[in-house]
């Protein structure tokens, strides 16, 4: 059964692109993988259909996913899944959390942890 490992940040700056490698993926020694990467949003609201549209046109072989600003909206969280298959035809799935930074908020967003008194 193949180990699936993704790299790469867990959360993406609002501007450029991003890299996401399964390079670390292993299965005692078979190789090649067959690769299948796919996303999804937290908030429904949002159209991935052209980030789909971009996954499904992937080569399979391709151990490397690459995000561009346009493709994700900034201050949302997605799911990146990584689908491996050896070349047995065994496949194992692993999903990671990803957050897209919005780097451009004129507003800090502060997360807190506990209950805060604030004065004005």
């Amino acid at each position: 059964t193949p180990i699936v490992v993704i790299s790469g940040p867990e959360s993406v700056p609002f501007s450029g692109s991003t890299y996401f490698s399964a390079k670390l993926s292993y299965n005692c020694g078979y190789k090649p993988f067959l690769y299948s990467w796919d996303i999804r949003a937290s908030n429904l609201d949002i159209d991935l259909s052209e980030v789909s549209r971009k996954l499904s046109q992937l080569d399979p072989s391709s151990d490397i996913l690459v995000l561009d600003s346009s493709d994700l909206t900034a201050g949302e969280f997605y799911t990146l899944i990584l689908s491996v298959t050896n070349s047995f035809g065994i496949s194992s799935e692993i999903s990671e959390k990803v957050f897209v930074k919005n780097l451009f908020s004129t507003y800090p967003i502060i997360l807190l942890s506990h209950p805060v008194d604030i004065f004005y």
